[in-house]
Order: C-alpha cells, then structure tokens, then sequence
C-alpha cells in the first residue's frame, strides 16, 4: 500500500523527491501519514479537497482487497495533521471569513461552523 500510495503522489506532484509515506501500525489499523513539498499541497489537496479524497477512496477500496483497514492523513509541511471539516465542525470551532461591507471592501467576521 505504501508503494502504491507513493506512485500516486509521485505523478501528480511537481516535487516528486519530496514526496514521503509513513506507514503506521495501530491496532489492527494501518495510517499512511503523506507529506510533500509545501508548493505541492494544492495539487494534492484539489479542488474542494477531491484528489486527496479520490486518493483515500483508492487506497481504501485497495485495503478492502486485501483485507486491511487503512487511514490515509496529509501532513502539514510542519508534520502536523490538517483537520478535516468534518472534525472542525464537531468540536465547534470558529473560522474568519471576509465579509463584503456597504462600501465593497472586505472585513474579516467570525462565524460558527457547527450552527
């Protein structure tokens, strides 16, 4: 699987030496922790979060082969785990997003995500 998850990455990434997956055992759950160049999160990540949820969907579609329960994290550059919106919602954090005042420029208002 880390070979696999490894090709994946290396051809869609413009830093392919840079790419590294970690394989972590816990329980009876292996993670594959990815980290890459920080110019290549992007391409990784896609729009709206779709290539890194279609690389999940293959792995695990893979591991079902097999046999296997996987976990498939994209490290921040710093080695930090990005949480996904899902987890930000549940523990009803804030987010700063701009808003449009009456004369067109943007201010930064807090919202709740979990509303």
């Amino acid at each position: 699987m880390q070979e696999f998850l490894n090709y994946l990455l290396t051809n869609i990434v413009k830093n392919p030496g840079d790419v590294k997956v970690n394989e972590v055992l816990e329980g009876n759950t292996y993670n594959y922790q990815i980290t890459v160049n920080p110019d290549d999160m992007g391409l990784v990540i896609g729009k709206e979060g779709r290539i890194i949820r279609s690389i999940r969907s293959l792995a695990k579609s893979k591991a079902i082969k097999e046999g296997v329960m996987i976990n498939v994290e994209l490290l921040e550059p710093d080695g930090t785990r990005r949480p996904r919106p899902a987890e930000t919602a549940a523990t009803g954090e804030t987010t700063v997003e701009p808003e449009t005042t009456e004369t067109g420029e943007s201010e930064a208002t807090e919202t709740e995500i979990a509303e």
